[in-house]
């Protein structure tokens, strides 16, 4: 499945503004795999949580501000993005919360 959550609470993503994604989940998207967009506002950051479910979340740096202002926290380990395209891999079991100061 295939669907998005960015900011104004659209629950589709229109394929058009990710052609390249939409074209690899096409072709190669396993009945196992799901799929999901999220973005978070700036000066914003999610409560801390954990999954129900053991899965791997990858988390894509699109847009970084200067600093080291956003990141994420799974555990007790604390990760920032320092540049746009740097990814985030993990365990959604496991607590974590994001940030994006």
């Amino acid at each position: 499945s295939f669907t998005c959550s960015l900011l104004l609470g659209k629950t589709h993503l229109d394929p058009s503004l990710c052609p390249e994604m939409d074209r690899i989940l096409k072709t190669n998207l396993n009945p196992a795999i799901y799929v999901r967009f999220w973005g978070l506002a700036p000066g914003t950051h999610t409560v801390p949580h954990a999954g129900s479910v053991a899965s791997l979340n990858v988390m894509l740096a699109l847009n970084v501000p200067s600093g080291g202002k956003s990141g994420l926290r799974v555990g007790n380990r604390s990760n920032s993005w320092n540049k746009m395209g740097e990814v985030i891999i993990f365990d959604n079991a496991y607590e974590h919360k994001a940030w994006n100061h």
